[in-house]
């Protein structure tokens, strides 16, 4: 039995981020033989299934860790490292940094946005000094992976990692709640929720520079559709509702622009299944991005064109090309959104693409294949 230490900083801290999503899919997978312990910096804000594929409970385990540079540095350096001593564990999962000098094999399965790749606007707000160790410790300890998962859906596109770094390429799944059955069980979600008639939704990074080039683009689209259809954004904690908040009146476009707090599952699925169209403007992480969540939901997605946008959505996207300038690209965005909310026959085309593409996503195929990354990782 492999036991498996799963890296639970963003349950607590950033619970409808792509690693949250990813855990919670790895969690609900079931793959057999794995004994699993989630570090905690605090309460989590989701509810956990009681058990992986076996009958041993998943085990949480706490350290009170602020929400901070300084705090999440020493979470991925010290803390989890230690938690993996501690507890035997045979590997770490992780989702974005590893640790320089821990002794317990780690695996990755990359779930944040790689911000070089993202060619929108220029970057806002410098790193603090906390914020580029992490990142050059992060690099180094990522050098050292016993393993690196990655999704069949983009094996064509380099991960980033050094080719020494054993590459295990998994199928693609999707959380009960997004899938079609658990539609009819949420549907009184939306009133709770409080939720527009119609909207836009995006659900991507909120850095300050994915936050700047997502209201460049909303305000070519919001005097045509904003009144109708505001962009509501999801999964913000409060510091980054109230950033947006502030840049929004700056934009003028206070009006038009909704920040959701944390959702369950559940709600964010409703959300999605709510929305009129997805727009990604932030770039993707290659595990629990928006795009897939779309694909799930059978929702119109309208963004820019990249390598792995491409390979995600296929023919189920509305993809400005990446040759524009700036400017350029964010009035062509624009109006590849207006295009879909005022044309109710494309936005049908692009949902039952989205449909279609999604019923390559294999949860059962996912969990055999996980399981057995891990029973061949923890004997090597």
């Amino acid at each position: 039995m492999a036991r498996v230490l799963f890296d639970g900083w963003d349950l607590v801290y950033r619970p409808n981020s792509p690693a949250a999503i990813h855990l919670l899919e790895l969690l609900t997978s079931q793959p057999q033989g794995v004994q699993a312990t989630i570090g905690l910096p605090g309460g989590c804000f989701h509810q956990l299934p009681a058990a992986m594929g076996t009958d041993d409970p998943i085990v949480l385990s706490v350290v009170e860790t602020p929400n901070s540079p300084s705090g999440k540095l020493r979470w991925e350096q010290r803390t989890i490292p230690n938690l993996a001593h501690t507890l035997r564990a045979d590997l770490v999962h992780t989702f974005e940094a590893a640790a320089l000098f821990g002794k317990c094999a780690a695996v990755l399965s990359p779930a944040s946005v790689d911000k070089s790749t993202i060619p929108l606007g220029k970057r806002t707000e410098a790193p603090t000094l906390a914020e580029r160790l992490r990142d050059a410790l992060g690099q180094g300890g990522r050098s050292r992976l016993a393993g690196l998962f990655w999704p069949t859906d983009l094996d064509r596109l380099e991960s980033g990692q050094p080719n020494s770094t054993p590459r295990l390429s998994l199928p693609i799944p999707i959380h009960p709640a997004f899938r079609p059955e658990a539609e009819s069980s949420a549907q009184g979600s939306r009133s709770r929720l409080d939720l527009p008639a119609t909207f836009v939704l995006y659900h991507g990074s909120m850095d300050q520079r994915c936050m700047s080039d997502l209201l460049a683009v909303w305000s070519w689209a919001a005097g045509a559709i904003g009144h109708d259809d505001p962009l509501l954004v999801a999964g913000m904690n409060p510091a980054e509702q109230a950033r947006l908040d502030r840049m929004a009146a700056e934009y003028g476009l206070r009006s038009t622009v909704m920040a959701m707090p944390p959702l369950s599952m559940a709600e964010l699925a409703q959300v999605y299944r709510a929305s009129k169209v997805v727009l990604e403007s932030g770039g993707a992480a290659p595990w629990g991005n928006s795009l897939r969540l779309a694909l799930a939901s059978a929702r119109p997605v309208v963004g820019l064109e990249n390598p792995m946008s491409n390979l995600i959505l296929g023919p189920a996207g509305y993809l400005v090309p990446l040759e524009k300038k700036p400017g350029e690209r964010f009035r062509a965005i624009g109006a590849a959104l207006i295009s879909v909310i005022v044309d109710e026959g494309l936005a049908e085309s692009f949902a039952e693409k989205a449909r279609q593409r999604s019923l390559d996503f294999d949860m059962q195929g996912f969990s055999s294949a996980l399981s057995d990354a891990y029973e061949r990782l923890a004997a090597a």
